[in-house]
């Protein structure tokens, strides 16, 4: 079943390891500490209508959803990530995954020699006088060497979704793998649950901080978003009625809520593409094994300090109070799982123990199927 740990049903691939990295099970090829690939857990029946009926019926809502509903289930399962981070020097190719910490993997890459030639140090970087002594952050750098986030070393892959969304597009990733053949491609994903609140959080703060609202999209944007809420922000009922507008399709326009995307729909866009996976609870871990499996002679440890969000402290107290509707509804943390579903299988996650137990969410990951390894991409 979806709770018990998945694993992938050819015997060696993959190795469901129990009680790791806080909670969630760690993935481990079998028999090395070798990171697995992302193209051997596709699901056979990724089934979106009834993971997306059965949130709305926790919910409270009907199961049917309306056009905006549909439209808002297939932009949730549609592929969601910045771009790609090209390293000529260690032939690497980064999948940024957004709300995965790849501002902090993109300056852990800037900051090792194995990644960057020449490496950065923090003591390069000039700190603003007033911040004196805090972690080194991704403007800084980018400042720093004339680096903008639109022009990283050595390359950065990207494009615009259709309606104004930041990602990558299907034909600009292809373009990526072809251009760079010998290039090994690697990225990390996170917990389905913690992405999810970490994304609202995003979102509150990009659309609902006036002076980060009106210098990206303007005032009427700023102001529909505010008017789709009754709650105020950075209270648990916020949160809640966030997810129900959300599994309404009523949050479709708004400029950045492909945070919230499924991290799903990058193994989707990958298909048959060798991708080596980490899993950002175990980034200690997976960090040196990535460098040990790339023929590095030495691996640094991954640098938790440097490029801090700013939304890390929790300044609006939105993932504090996501976390606290959870904590008191469990229908809305059992919708989350039910729509998180496929990442929860197809990335190794354990499901929260309120979802394990649970006969629809259950039935729902049988109906998923098996995981499969799918025919190569042409």
């Amino acid at each position: 079943g979806a709770g018990g740990g998945p694993r992938a049903s050819r015997a060696g691939v993959l190795e469901q390891q129990g009680g790791a990295g806080g909670g969630s099970g760690a993935v481990r090829a079998a028999g090395s500490g070798a990171l697995p690939e992302i193209r051997l857990r596709l699901l056979q029946r990724p089934d979106k209508a009834g993971a997306w009926g059965l949130a709305r019926r926790l919910v409270g809502l009907p199961a049917e959803s309306g056009e905006p509903g549909l439209q808002g289930m297939e932009r949730f399962f549609s592929l969601a990530a910045p771009g790609a981070q090209v390293h000529s020097q260690s032939r690497t190719l980064y999948i940024r995954v957004y709300k995965s910490a790849n501002n902090s993997i993109r300056c852990n890459c800037l900051l090792s020699p194995n990644f960057a030639n020449p490496a950065l140090t923090p003591e390069t970087v000039t700190f603003d006088p007033r911040e004196n002594g805090t972690p080194i952050d991704a403007w800084q750098v980018w400042r720093k060497f004339g680096i903008t986030p639109r022009k990283m070393p050595d390359e950065r892959v990207s494009d615009r979704k259709p309606g104004g969304a930041g990602g990558i597009g299907l034909e600009t990733l292809d373009k990526a793998f072809r251009q760079h053949p010998g290039h090994t491609a690697f990225t990390f994903v996170r917990e389905p649950v913690g992405h999810f609140i970490s994304a609202y959080t995003e979102v509150e703060w990009r659309m609902s901080v006036d002076g980060i609202c009106l210098r990206e999209h303007g005032v009427r944007e700023c102001e529909a978003y505010k008017n789709l809420f009754q709650e105020a922000r950075g209270t648990p009922e916020r949160f809640a009625e966030f997810v129900r507008l959300l599994l309404k399709g009523r949050l479709l326009r708004v400029p950045e809520i492909y945070h919230t995307n499924a991290q799903y729909g990058l193994a989707k866009a990958l298909r048959a593409r060798p991708v080596l996976l980490g899993q950002l609870e175990n980034s200690d871990r997976d960090w040196i094994n990535l460098q040990h499996q790339l023929g590095f002679p030495e691996a640094h440890p991954y640098n938790h300090e440097v490029c801090p969000h700013p939304t890390s402290g929790d300044p609006f107290n939105t993932t504090s109070s996501a976390k606290e509707a959870l904590a008191r509804e469990p229908r809305l943390l059992k919708a989350l799982c039910a729509i998180h579903l496929p990442d929860f299988i197809a990335f190794g996650y354990d499901l929260p123990p309120p979802c394990q137990g649970d006969p629809d969410i259950q039935a729902l990951g049988q109906e998923l199927g098996e995981l499969r390894l799918p025919e190569p991409a042409g």
